[in-house]
């Protein structure tokens, strides 16, 4: 819960700052009313969506975040934050874990017990608002942490986005509006954090 209201108040400040921003601008015959109802509706659907996937990001040591997609417990996190002695957290809740299978950007968990919340998959498209979603563990505290940017270029292999490559945590979930993957960020082999698109992440774990 404590998680829920700390998100909850850094998307309502960006809207406050948002909405005085706008104000200034209707008084200088900038924005249009009906674009200050857009900007309002879409900060009420960024609260939902954050709600709705957050208990799905998985936090890794410390060091890394993951999502679970399955509700059977299938778990996928970058290869780069784990070991075999890596500690697995599962909505704040300590968890052991065995290995499906791995290559060199992600690894796929199982864990016991059915039910857990799942992740759906989307398509990026360039221009795309876009939200990161990442959790870490500090001690017993889980921190979860969001970042908004746009889609500025995709590629085969990975997404350009333009949020600050230090706010990208090793793990962290690109989201669309409706809470649908668009990518999962990677440490590949140079030390460049990477956006990985949905559909390479599909066909690693095989949909």
């Amino acid at each position: 819960m404590k998680n829920i209201i700390i998100i909850f108040l850094a998307v309502i400040g960006g809207f406050l700052a948002s909405y005085f921003y706008i104000n200034d601008r209707l008084s200088e015959g900038f924005v249009t009313i009906e674009r200050q109802e857009i900007i309002i509706k879409e900060n009420d659907a960024i609260v939902k969506m954050i709600d709705r996937v957050e208990n799905a990001v998985v936090s890794i040591d410390g060091v890394g975040s993951g999502i679970v997609v399955f509700s059977d417990g299938l778990i996928i996190v970058p290869a780069s934050v784990f070991s075999p002695n890596s500690k697995l957290f599962v909505n704040g809740e300590l968890k052991d874990y065995v290995v499906e299978k791995q290559n060199e950007d992600f690894v796929l968990l199982k864990i016991e017990g059915n039910g857990f919340p799942t992740l759906e998959f989307g398509d990026a498209e360039v221009g795309q608002s876009v939200f990161l979603v990442g959790s870490i563990s500090n001690g017993d505290n889980i921190i979860k942490s969001v970042n908004v940017g746009i889609i500025k270029r995709i590629e085969e292999d990975f997404l350009i986005t333009n949020i600050l490559e230090e706010s990208r945590l090793v793990g962290s979930s690109l989201f669309d509006v409706d809470g649908k993957v668009l990518g999962i960020n990677i440490l590949d082999e140079s030390g460049f954090i990477k956006t990985i698109p949905a559909h390479k992440i599909q066909q690693f774990i095989g949909l």
